[in-house]
C-alpha cells in the first residue's frame, strides 16, 4: 500500500473551509439566495487549489449572476474563468442558450488577451533577440506559445534563434510546422510568414550544400509571396551554384525589377551575366548602378572582370583601380582582389614590374590572399627572380593547399632553381590534388628521370660525354639568346631572344622567350653552358631539351646539322 505524506495543518484547515464554504452556498442556493449563493462561490474560487475547481466555481458563479440579470458580472466570472483554464468543459446542455452566448463572448475575450499577451511575449522577444540577449528571448517566445500554441510567428522566431545557436534541425522543424501552419491561411501576413520560412529552410539546405532541395524551398517561397526579394535573389544563387545561368539570370531580373535599387542584386544579377559570357549586359547593367552607386568599390570590381571578359584589359583595369579608390584601406576586402586582377593584367601583358608592384600591395593588404601571393610569384618568375618567386609561390600554396594549378607553378620554379627533389614533391601533391592533370604526371616523370641521371652521374654509373673535335656553329642551330647577367639576376638556363624561321630550333618548337632548363643530360645555368655543352655533339645528333614557357616545363627534341 502507497502511503501519501500528512496532510499540513494549513492544508487540512483550507480543504475544509472549501467543504464548509460548498455545503453553505448549497443551501443559500436552495433557500433562493441567489446573491448570498453567488458570493460564497466567489470566495470559494479564490481559494480552490486546482485550476478546474477554482474555474467551476466562476462558472458557478457566473451562472447565479446571470440569473440574478447580471449579465456584466457573468460574463466578468466567465472571462475569469476561462483565463484560468482555457480548456474548461463548458457543457452547453446544463444552461440556458442566453448564458451559452455570454460564455463564448467570454472565450472571445479571453482568446483576444491571450493573443495580446502572446504578442506582448513575442515583441519582447525581438527586442532580446536584438540585443543578442538569447536567454531571455528564448524565454519569451516559450511564453508566448504557452498563451498560443499554434503561434506561427512565435514558432518562425523560435525556428530562427534555434538556427543561430547551430540547432540546425531543430530549426528546420519549426520553419517546416510554420509553413504548414500558413499553408491554408489566405491572408497576406500569413503568406508573408510562409515565405519567410520557406526561404528560411532553402538556406539550411543552400548551406549543406543540398541544391535541388534549397531550389524549390525558395521557389515555394516565391509563390507564397511573389514579391519577396529575398527568396528571388536566394532562387538565383541557388542556380548559379548548379550552372543553371539562365534561370539564374531570370530568377536574379526579377529581384532586381522589385528593387532597382539594390546594388548587391545587381552585383549578383552581374555575376550571373558574366557566366553565362553576357559580359555586354552585365557592363549595361553596371555602369548604370554605379551612376546611383559610385563609390561602391564591389560594382567597380565586377565592372572589371566584366571588362576583362570582353577583353578590354585597359577598361578593367581602369574599373579595378577605381575599386581600390573606394576602398583604399581594403576595409571592404575589394582592394586586395582587385589588385590582384591588376597583377595578372599586368602580368599577361608583359609588364612583370608593374605586376609585382600589385600583388605586392595585395599582400600587403591581405597576407592571408593566397592569390596575391600565387601571382606574384609567376611574375616574380617572369621577371628573373626565382628565388623570390619560390617564396611566393609556397606561401600560396600553404595559404590554400588544396589547390593543385599552385603547386604545378610552385615544382616549374623549383625546377628553373634546379631545385628537383623539392620540385618532385610539389609536382606529386599536384597529381595528388588532381589525379587527372597530364601536366603533373608528366612533369613529375620528367624530375624523377633528372633525378635518376643525376644521381648516376654522381655515383659514376654513368660516364660524363667529352668533349668532341668538331663543335657545331651556332648558327646552325637558329637560336640567339638574350645578352644577360644571369648570375646577378639570379637567373638559371639561357633565355631565347630569337629562333630563325625553318632553322632546327624553330622545327624543335622553340620561341622568343623560352627559358632553356637542360640541354641532354646537361643543367644549363646560362647561355654559355648551352654553347658549351653543344660543342660536345657531332651533327646529326638530336639532344632532348627542356625548357619553360609562361611558367610550364616542356620538352623538344633539337636535330644538329
Amino acid at each position: 500500500m502507497l502511503l501519501q505524506p500528512a496532510m499540513s495543518s494549513a492544508q487540512t484547515t483550507a480543504t475544509a473551509n472549501v467543504g464548509s464554504l460548498h455545503r453553505l452556498a448549497g443551501e443559500r442556493y436552495a433557500d433562493g439566495d441567489l446573491p448570498g449563493a453567488t458570493q460564497l462561490y466567489l470566495e470559494i474560487a479564490q481559494i480552490e487549489t486546482s485550476h478546474g475547481a477554482r474555474a467551476q466555481a466562476f462558472v458557478t458563479a457566473g451562472w447565479l449572476q446571470h440569473l440574478q440579470q447580471m449579465d456584466l458580472a457573468a460574463l466578468d466570472s466567465l472571462t475569469q474563468a476561462l483565463t484560468i483554464d482555457p480548456q474548461y468543459p463548458f457543457d452547453a446542455s446544463h444552461y440556458n442558450r442566453d448564458f451559452e452566448v455570454l460564455y463564448q463572448r467570454a472565450l472571445d475575450e479571453v482568446a483576444r488577451r491571450r493573443l495580446r499577451q502572446a504578442a506582448q511575449r513575442i515583441q519582447e522577444s525581438l527586442v532580446a533577440m536584438e540585443a543578442e540577449q538569447d536567454s531571455v528571448a528564448r524565454l519569451r517566445l516559450q511564453e508566448a506559445l504557452a498563451l498560443t500554441p499554434d503561434s506561427a510567428v512565435a514558432i518562425y522566431n523560435l525556428a530562427l534563434l534555434d538556427l543561430r545557436q547551430g540547432a540546425e534541425d531543430q530549426a528546420m522543424t519549426g520553419f517546416e510546422r510554420v509553413a504548414s501552419l500558413t499553408f491554408n491561411e489566405a491572408s497576406t501576413a500569413a503568406a508573408n510568414l510562409r515565405a519567410k520560412a520557406q526561404t528560411s529552410i532553402g538556406v539550411i539546405f543552400f548551406n549543406r550544400g543540398e541544391w535541388q532541395d534549397a531550389e524549390e524551398a525558395f521557389l515555394e517561397a516565391t509563390r507564397a509571396h511573389p514579391e519577396d526579394v529575398l527568396a528571388w535573389k536566394n532562387l538565383g544563387l541557388v542556380r548559379l551554384e548548379q550552372d543553371n545561368y539562365p534561370a539564374a539570370v531570370q530568377a536574379l531580373e526579377t529581384a532586381i525589377r522589385l528593387d532597382p535599387a539594390d546594388p548587391g542584386l545587381a552585383l549578383n544579377l552581374a555575376d550571373a551575366l558574366i557566366d553565362s559570357a553576357r559580359g555586354p549586359e552585365a557592363v549595361n547593367l553596371l555602369t548604370g548602378s554605379l551612376e546611383r552607386h559610385p563609390r561602391n568599390a564591389a560594382l567597380w570590381s565586377s565592372l572589371g572582370r566584366a571588362q576583362h571578359q570582353l577583353g578590354s584589359s585597359e577598361q578593367a583595369t581602369l574599373a579595378f583601380q577605381r575599386a581600390i579608390e573606394a576602398d583604399p584601406e581594403n576595409l571592404e576586402a575589394e582592394a586586395a582582389p582587385a589588385a590582384v586582377q591588376i597583377a595578372r593584367i599586368r602580368y599577361q601583358q608583359g609588364a612583370y614590374e608593374t605586376a609585382i608592384e600589385s600583388a605586392r600591395q595585395a599582400a600587403r593588404w591581405d597576407p592571408g590572399y593566397a592569390a596575391a601571393w600565387h601571382v606574384l610569384g609567376l611574375a616574380q618568375q617572369a621577371a628573373g627572380d626565382l628565388d623570390g618567386a619560390a617564396t611566393s609561390l609556397d606561401r600560396a600554396t600553404t595559404l590554400e593547399p588544396t589547390r593543385a594549378d599552385f603547386f604545378l607553378d610552385l615544382g616549374h620554379v623549383l625546377v628553373a632553381n634546379r631545385a628537383l627533389q623539392p620540385a618532385e614533391a610539389a609536382f606529386s601533391r599536384a597529381l595528388a590534388l588532381d589525379p587527372d592533370s597530364e601536366t603533373a604526371r608528366t612533369n613529375l616523370e620528367i624530375v624523377r628521370g633528372r633525378l635518376v641521371t643525376e644521381r648516376a652521374i654522381v655515383s659514376g654509373s654513368i660516364a660524363a660525354p667529352r668533349a668532341q673535335s668538331r663543335p657545331i656553329a651556332p648558327k646552325k642551330i637558329g637560336l640567339r639568346f638574350v645578352e644577360l647577367n644571369y648570375k646577378k639576376l639570379n637567373l638559371r638556363g639561357a633565355l631565347v631572344d630569337n629562333v630563325n624561321k625553318k632553322s632546327p630550333a624553330a622545327r624543335a618548337g622553340l620561341r622568343k622567350g623560352d627559358l632553356i632548363l637542360w640541354l641532354g643530360q646537361y643543367g644549363l645555368l646560362s647561355d654559355k653552358d648551352f654553347f658549351e655543352y653543344l660543342k660536345r655533339s657531332p651533327p646529326g645528333d638530336t639532344l632532348d631539351l627542356q625548357y619553360l614557357r609562361d611558367g610550364k616545363l616542356y620538352e623538344a627534341s633539337l636535330e644538329l646539322r
